[in-house]
């Protein structure tokens, strides 16, 4: 049984790797425009 090398197992699939890009993107995404209606709420 060989140890699980996370560099590896990333290298092993790329996909993954688009995919979690993807969610970290669309998270940052969501954080600005909650960030963007949060200070347009509380704006003048």
């Amino acid at each position: 049984m060989r140890e699980i090398n996370p560099a590896a197992t990333l290298g092993d699939h790329p996909q993954l790797v688009g995919v979690l890009f993807a969610l970290v993107l669309a998270l940052s995404r969501v954080s600005a425009a909650a960030a963007n209606a949060g200070s347009a709420v509380s704006g003048p």
